[in-house]
């Protein structure tokens, strides 16, 4: 498994230099020229995806990381953005790879909100094990939302259809239980709209 980071703690970075003419502003102009691209692909198979990012973000990007490679800056806000973004280089480059993955965590981190916010009403996980149980669930539950599925539903299939399957000698059988599966959407009634995604 290999790291991708995220492009919009990086325009934050370049953000909270306060340089609005100068050159964080330069910096957010990039970030925000990316984020443009992928709205206009949001639609887009993984595989199409990956083909636009090859042809308009990657030379935006080289572009990016020569005008960053160029930049002499002081110590100050704008040097801890450099800093941050030099140091993240090869993972922020990551989405040029794979046109599942996305430029930024936001939809994770609104997927975990509700765990964050409601943390003291988990304290029931008195044990790794229980803690890392409800990981798994919690993770299984927004995946599902996310995929716009019922997450009881979904939950009802994998517990009364994976038990009868011999998954573990065939293992591509796991690959029809992704809640972003055919047979998965096709199978599962869709999320209803009382149901907050997160």
């Amino acid at each position: 498994m290999q790291l991708q980071t995220c492009w919009a703690h990086v325009r934050r970075k370049f953000l909270e230099t306060n340089d609005s003419n100068g050159q964080g502003a330069v910096g957010v102009h990039y970030c925000d020229q990316l984020f443009k691209l992928e709205r206009q692909w949001k639609d887009l198979s993984p595989e199409e995806r990956l083909q636009q990012r090859q042809l308009e973000s990657k030379p935006l990007l080289k572009e990016f990381w020569g005008w960053l490679d160029a930049l002499v800056t002081m110590k100050g806000p704008l040097q801890k953005a450099v800093d941050y973004t030099q140091k993240l280089r090869d993972s922020l480059q990551r989405f040029l790879t794979d046109g599942r993955l996305f430029i930024s965590n936001n939809l994770a981190e609104r997927s975990i909100r509700p765990v964050t916010v409601g943390r003291k009403n988990w304290y029931f996980s008195t044990s790794v094990a229980g803690a890392h149980a409800n990981t798994i669930g919690y993770s299984v539950i927004q995946t599902a939302k996310e995929n716009g599925i019922d997450p009881f539903e979904y939950l009802t299939v994998l517990f009364t259809e994976l038990p009868q399957l011999n998954i573990f000698q065939d293992s591509e059988q796991w690959e029809n239980y992704f809640p972003w599966s055919p047979y998965i959407q096709a199978k599962v009634k869709p999320l209803s709209k009382h149901i907050k995604r997160a």
